[in-house]
């Protein structure tokens, strides 16, 4: 078992690493991030699902970015914990103190580091540094968060989820998400009409209740179940033998669809990903996530959120519609940072 997942994670640190290096030509260094007396030491894990939506931080002078590969594995993790902490810490503040600075030091996915020696060593490094935690996912379904520890380690918690902050005096706040240079996305793959990657999970039924209806109107699917039984892909072949595919091919296949499908687990009272993602690249939404009404970007000529699945309103997918959110600025890096730095000034 463990050595299996360490050669899963060799892997993706070899795919991301091919991404890092695809990606170098499109990032362009340009100005400073907010202004250029505050410092950002910005954490996040070593996968494409973390280095895509963040890529606006990179072109700025005043921000770095620290990719971990530790900490994305609890083996290699505890192992180094036990040969040293200063090595854990050392590897994510490499930056050089400068009095003259503010420094603000922020992380995702990051779970595993919110002890109180780390904190103190990066007070030590960086003294005066605020901490900020963004929490990626939903404290329901990860059990392993200790929500405690991260409030202790942090000056702000903040969540996506509505939910989320209501229950655990979190601040709320949008994903950080970016609209990623046209030139990235460039792809040869038909266009379609909607769009759905995911593990099928506990949705099996009413992801397929969806694809049978839209099938059954003529409509040109792109999906993708890596984990769908045999049994459901006998009267479906062209479903069978998916597998998982990096975040980028995902993304060029969402350029070249009209609609996303969102089917959101049960608990949640947040946006996802394909939430983001249809708002950024002027897409159609078909959701069952009722809380998406009350966002500032909500429009019912560009989203249908449905209480059935039977109730998708095949006309309307079939309409010409030009979706125009004009809110991609707003979801990213460099808008969410502006909103934590100002909310830190409240703290």
């Amino acid at each position: 078992m463990i050595i299996s997942g360490l050669i899963s994670r060799i892997k993706g640190i070899l795919m991301f690493e091919r991404l890092r290096m695809e990606a170098k030509k499109y990032i362009k260094k340009d100005g400073y991030l907010i202004d250029k007396d505050t410092v950002f030491l910005v954490f996040i894990p070593a996968t494409d699902y973390y280095y895509l939506p963040y890529f606006q931080l990179y072109q700025y002078k005043n921000v770095y970015v620290r990719f971990s590969y530790i900490n994305s594995n609890e083996f290699i993790l505890k192992t180094f914990r036990k040969l040293s902490s200063n090595f854990l810490y050392g590897h994510y503040s490499k930056i050089k103190y400068d009095s003259s600075k503010r420094y603000v030091a922020f992380f995702d996915g990051q779970y595993s580091v919110c002890s109180q020696g780390f904190k103190h060593y990066l007070l030590n490094k960086y003294p005066g540094c605020k901490i900020v935690f963004h929490l990626g996912d939903l404290l329901s379904t990860h059990k392993n968060i200790k929500i405690n520890e991260i409030k202790g380690f942090s000056d702000m918690v903040v969540t996506y989820d509505h939910n989320d902050a209501d229950n655990n005096n979190l601040v709320y706040h949008s994903d950080p998400y970016s609209l990623l240079p046209s030139e990235m996305l460039k792809t040869n793959k038909e266009k379609s009409q909607v769009i759905f990657y995911g593990l099928a999970k506990n949705r099996v039924k009413d992801i397929l209740q969806v694809y049978d209806m839209l099938k059954a109107n003529g409509m040109k699917c792109d999906f993708g179940i890596p984990d769908l039984s045999a049994e459901d892909c006998e009267s479906r072949p062209e479903l069978a033998n998916a597998t998982f595919i990096p975040y980028l091919e995902y993304l060029k296949r969402v350029k070249s669809t009209d609609c996303i499908l969102e089917i959101i687990q049960g608990g949640s009272r947040g946006c996802t990903f394909r939430t983001w993602e249809a708002v950024a690249y002027n897409k159609r939404l078909i959701t069952n996530n009722k809380s998406v009404k009350d966002e500032a970007f909500y429009n019912p000529q560009y989203i249908q959120v449905i209480d059935s699945f039977d109730t998708i309103d095949i006309d309307w997918l079939q309409q010409d519609i030009k979706v125009d959110y004009n809110y991609a600025e707003k979801l990213s890096p460099k808008a969410c940072f502006e909103f934590y730095l100002e909310s830190l000034k409240e703290i």
